[in-house]
C-alpha cells in the first residue's frame, strides 16, 4: 500500500498550520487607572467637567501614542509597557477648542471669532470712538505733544473672539509602564487638573433706564489669542473679546468673564469698550483705560460711572405703544 504519501503530506500541513495564541500578551497587557482631580480654585461655581480625555504621548519625540476618553473621575486605559507622558483636559467644552493634540509640548486651547454682526458693531464704534478722539485733539488748548495718542488704540484691526469656557488641564511626566507588576496588577496615575484660565467680574454703574436697553455688550482689548496648555503660554496675536452685559434690576451691569489672558507686553494697555443700544436702535459708546485695573490681583474691574438712557415713550419695535386704532368690521362675500 502506497499509504507514505498520505501521511507525508499530512505532517507536512500539520508543521506548516497556523499556531493559536492569545490574543493579548500577559507580559504586555496592563490596566492603568486614572485618577483625577479637578481643582475649580478661581471661584466658587466653576463647572465641573463632564469627561475627560486622557492622551499618552512619547517621550522621545512627543507624539501621541494613544488617546482615551474617560469619565470626570477617571477610568482604566490598556498600555504596553514603556514611558510616557500623560496629558488630560477636559472635552465637553463649548467655545474653548484644541489644536496641535498630536504633539505633547504644542497642544493649544483657542475660541473662534465672533459672528459677523457683532464684529461689525466693534468697528463702526472703534471708528466712531477714533473720530471722536481726534475732534478732541484739535480743541482750542489741547497742548497734548502726542496727538496720535487719540487716533489710535493700537487695537483697531484686532479679531474680536468669543469668550472661551473653562478648560480643565493636568499632566504627569515620565510615567514608566513596567513589565511586570505585583500587587493589584494595577499601574496607577494621579493626575491633578486646574483651569488654564482667568476669571474677572465685571461692574459697571449705576445704569439709569436698564429698562429701556434693547442690547448692551462689551469688548475688552488686549488679551491673548490662544494659550498653549504645557507651560501655559499665551500664543498668537492680541485680540479683543466680546462680552455680552445682561440686564438686570439691580442698576448695575455685574458679569463675569474668562480669558486666556493679558497678551504680554509692557508697552500694551487693555481698553473696555462698552456699546448699549435702546428698544429703539438708539446707540451709546464709553472707553475706559482699565490696563491697571485688570492686572489687580482680586479680578475685579469695576467702572464708577453713571449711565442713563432716556426714556422711550413714542413706542418701537421691540416695545410698541400703539393708540387711537379702532376695529372694522366688514362682511366678505365668498
Amino acid at each position: 500500500m502506497r499509504t507514505w504519501p498520505y501521511i507525508a503530506l499530512v505532517a507536512l500541513v500539520a508543521m506548516c498550520s497556523c499556531q493559536r495564541i492569545p490574543l493579548t500578551d500577559e507580559l504586555y497587557d496592563y490596566n492603568i487607572s486614572v485618577e483625577i482631580d479637578v481643582k475649580a480654585d478661581v471661584e466658587a461655581g466653576m463647572p465641573v467637567p463632564v469627561g475627560v480625555d486622557a492622551r499618552f504621548y512619547r517621550p522621545a519625540d512627543g507624539k501621541l501614542h494613544y488617546n482615551a476618553f474617560l469619565p470626570k473621575g477617571g477610568g482604566y486605559v490598556a498600555l504596553a509597557p514603556d514611558t510616557y507622558h500623560v496629558m488630560v483636559y477636559n472635552y465637553d467644552t463649548e467655545y474653548t477648542i484644541l489644536r496641535f493634540e498630536d504633539q505633547y509640548d504644542q497642544v493649544e486651547a483657542y475660541t473662534n471669532e465672533v459672528a459677523r454682526y457683532i464684529s461689525s458693531t466693534f468697528s463702526k464704534t472703534v471708528d466712531r470712538l477714533s473720530k471722536a478722539r481726534a475732534e478732541l485733539s484739535r480743541e482750542p488748548g489741547n497742548n497734548s505733544s502726542e496727538p496720535s495718542d487719540y487716533d489710535s488704540r493700537g487695537y483697531e484691526d484686532d479679531r474680536v473672539i468669543q469668550s472661551p469656557d473653562h478648560l480643565y488641564v493636568g499632566e504627569s511626566e515620565n510615567v514608566v509602564i513596567p513589565n511586570f507588576i505585583g500587587g493589584d496588577g494595577l499601574v496607577h496615575i494621579h493626575v491633578d487638573l486646574t483651569t488654564i484660565l482667568e476669571t474677572y467680574r465685571l461692574i459697571i454703574g449705576p445704569v439709569e433706564g436698564m429698562q429701556y436697553i434693547g442690547n448692551a455688550e462689551a469688548f475688552v482689548t488686549g488679551q491673548g489669542e490662544s494659550k498653549r496648555l504645557l507651560d501655559r503660554t499665551i500664543t498668537g496675536q492680541p485680540v479683543t473679546l466680546h462680552v455680552p452685559l445682561p440686564t438686570n434690576n439691580t442698576g448695575y451691569f455685574n458679569t463675569t468673564f474668562t480669558t486666556f489672558g493679558r497678551y504680554p507686553g509692557a508697552q500694551d494697555k487693555v481698553y473696555l469698550i462698552v456699546v448699549i443700544s435702546d428698544l429703539e436702535g438708539t446707540e451709546w459708546e464709553w472707553e475706559w483705560d482699565v490696563t491697571d485695573l485688570f492686572d489687580h490681583d482680586d479680578h475685579i474691574i469695576r467702572i464708577d460711572q453713571q449711565i442713563v438712557i432716556p426714556a422711550i415713550t413714542g413706542g418701537s419695535g421691540l416695545a410698541p405703544n400703539v393708540q387711537d386704532w379702532s376695529d372694522i368690521i366688514t362682511n366678505i362675500e365668498i
